[in-house]
């Protein structure tokens, strides 16, 4: 057996916290803090391995904050949250989805090509039997569904902002991580923080134990698989930060130092994830934050999303025109950009792809959904199949019930008054939907760090209700 350095530090802060914490509130607090800032910052690392089985810490910080939030709900007589009904009703369609999966598994071929080979045209397929479910995957879902209805009853409005604020506060350290890599990176051509990342997390196929040249830059990865997982991590904990800006308006010097870091790091990791990352987070501050500061300049909100808007709309029309153009570029991003549209045009006409990244992932993307509207409503089950997009990934395994569900549960573990599911449903749509549409896996759709800042968001905007 194998167990990492950080395991063993991980152990120790838990037993600190069992110490010191006097409530279970402030147990299950603690609890909650560690894993959103574990799953947030490391990224495909494991607890223990044993041969070629691993425990994530992923797993095994949501498997502890769930014990604690069972031990609670054991000691309430009751707790009432209309958040239980959108579970109960996702847990059973999970369980749905399992079985049907199991006993009753699609019986058409199914491609088992890597994708990097399905570009070349090579074309393997075989049978679903249900062997390929991954249990653990649904274990993490129903805990953290658990671990939802436990906050939602015991937190206060100070103790979401408290749990973000030390989400932020311990995740600077991956901000940190990303300019040392970078300086270390490109100016002396060293792995070094690469290797020290993977000895003490034991970051599973990470890309950079090799150095990742890409136009003028190397990328940076951190604590995580791949720059693109970095990438993921900088843009959520930007969106924390945001909506910390929202809650308090203490420290903005602070916050909006940290949102420039976040910002200059999505800016020189030549990753074109985080060019769609630092979009979209530029879009959130124009349309949430200065609307936060002029609450009652309606006409002026709508008047800069228009403009934002149709500009996006604009700048997409002539970069489809000109996609030829931007490929022969010297710049690395734009020339990703006139091959993703290339290749989306390729792959509707029916044309050979060209070997390419965003070949790899749209193909996969386009496959994934063509063969989940063959079997739309529960889906082929989870570990089934997993493409270069974490909704239609979830969309091709759970199916359209289990996915709307699970949007419910976030909508619903968000809502603090009546009248904001059209405000909940749009931020859900921004920081959810639109990041994972063609990027992340189940790694990102799972993070709770994402519920978080959809109820720090809510929180922000009518503070006085809660359920």
């Amino acid at each position: 057996m194998v167990i990492t350095p950080f395991a063993v530090l991980l152990l120790l802060i838990y037993a600190y916290i069992l110490i010191k914490s006097k409530t279970s509130l402030k147990i299950f607090r603690s609890f909650f803090i560690v894993l959103v800032t574990v799953t947030l910052n490391i990224r495909m690392g494991y607890f223990f391995k044993i041969g070629d089985s691993l425990l994530a810490y992923r797993a095994i910080c949501t498997y502890f904050t769930t014990i604690v939030g069972i031990v609670i709900i054991f000691r309430q007589n009751k707790i009432q949250s209309r958040l239980l009904k959108i579970v109960a009703l996702f847990v059973i369609a999970m369980v749905i989805n399992f079985a049907v999966a199991k006993f009753f598994p699609y019986s058409g071929p199914i491609n088992i090509t890597e994708w990097e080979d399905y570009v070349y045209g090579v074309r393997n397929y075989g049978r679903l039997n249900g062997s390929e479910l991954e249990t653990g995957i649904y274990l993490v879902f129903i805990c953290n569904c658990i671990i939802l209805i436990v906050a939602k009853f015991m937190f206060s409005k100070q103790d979401v902002k408290y749990v973000i604020s030390r989400v932020i506060d311990f995740s600077q350290i991956s901000i940190i991580l990303g300019f040392i890599e970078w300086l270390i990176t490109n100016l002396f051509h060293s792995k070094i923080i690469t290797e020290m990342c993977i000895a003490v997390f034991g970051i599973q196929g990470a890309q950079q134990n090799y150095l990742t040249h890409r136009g003028f830059l190397y990328a940076i990865q951190g604590s995580t698989k791949e720059p693109s997982m970095f990438s993921t991590t900088i843009f959520y904990l930007s969106i924390l930060i945001i909506v910390e800006s929202l809650l308090e308006n203490n420290n903005k010097i602070k916050r909006n130092i940290l949102l420039v870091c976040c910002g200059i790091l999505l800016l020189i990791n030549p990753t074109l994830s985080s060019y769609v990352y630092l979009l979209i987070d530029i879009f959130l501050y124009f349309v949430f934050i200065l609307r936060n500061s002029n609450r009652k300049h309606g006409f002026k909100v709508v008047l800069r999303t228009s403009i934002i808007s149709i500009t996006s709309i604009v700048l997409i029309f002539f970069t489809t025109i000109y996609a030829q153009d931007l490929t022969s570029s010297s710049n690395y991003i734009l020339q990703r950009i006139g091959n993703a549209i290339i290749q989306v045009q390729n792959i509707i006409s029916g044309s050979t792809l060209t070997y390419s990244s965003e070949a790899i992932r749209l193909s996969s993307i386009f496959y994934s959904f063509g063969m989940w509207i063959q079997r739309p409503f529960f889906g082929y089950g989870i570990g089934s199949l997993s493409c270069h997009s974490g909704i239609v990934t979830f969309l091709f395994v759970g199916g359209v019930v289990c996915f709307l569900l699970y949007v419910g549960v976030l909508l619903r573990f968000a809502q603090t008054g009546s009248k904001l599911l059209i405000q909940n449903l749009y931020f859900v749509i921004s920081i959810f939907i639109v990041p994972n549409l063609f990027l992340n896996d189940y790694e990102t759709i799972m993070c709770i760090v994402i519920p978080l800042a959809c109820y720090g968001y809510s929180l922000s905007i009518f503070p006085n209700n809660s359920e």
